[in-house]
């Protein structure tokens, strides 16, 4: 549930990262976050199709080792790169890449376990990423802004307790 809840949920924290990054940048603007997630959503769909070739060539179990180390690297570096617009697009592009990968590497294994009922495993990782990210984006929300203190007129945050807590949330992933 983590690893998707993590990407399908990441839409609902742009706002916070946004605010963040405006601290250092001025000019990063929705505009800019949109392309981030459109980035993150080429890197997510298109390239976990690569988890197939890495589970031949070096096998499952290592592929599933090595997607989880990046993962866990990628989102180091998301607590680093929340003040750099390129170094956040790399990051999340790259956790995304291994969100992919690891969800392709999970399908694998679900239809590899269960021959006879191969609908339903992946009837289940479906639901169970829908469930995660919704758990995940109201549990998020919780660790960011616990008094659901609105935007400013302007679209943005400006509270710096909630500030302070967006990339103590990342590095808490």
């Amino acid at each position: 549930i983590g690893i998707s809840a993590v990407f399908n949920s990441f839409a609902a924290y742009v706002p916070y990262i946004l605010s963040y990054m405006r601290l250092w940048d001025q000019s990063v603007t929705y505009s800019d976050i949109g392309l981030l997630v459109a980035l993150n959503n080429v890197a997510f769909n298109t390239l976990s199709w690569f988890s197939g070739l890495l589970i031949k060539m070096i096998g499952i179990k290592q592929t599933a080792v090595m997607a989880n180390i990046l993962l866990s690297f990628s989102t180091a570096i998301c607590y680093y790169a929340l003040r750099d617009y390129w170094a956040l697009v790399f990051a999340t592009s790259l956790l995304s890449f291994c969100a992919g990968v690891i969800q392709a590497t999970v399908i694998v294994v679900c239809v590899e376990w269960g021959k006879t009922y191969k609908g339903m495993a992946i009837g289940l990782i479906t639901f169970s990423e829908s469930f995660g990210a919704t758990l995940f984006s109201i549990l998020g929300t919780a660790i960011i802004n616990p008094h659901n203190i609105a935007v400013k007129e302007d679209g943005y945050f400006d509270d710096p307790d909630l500030l302070r807590m967006v990339p103590v949330f990342f590095f808490g992933l």
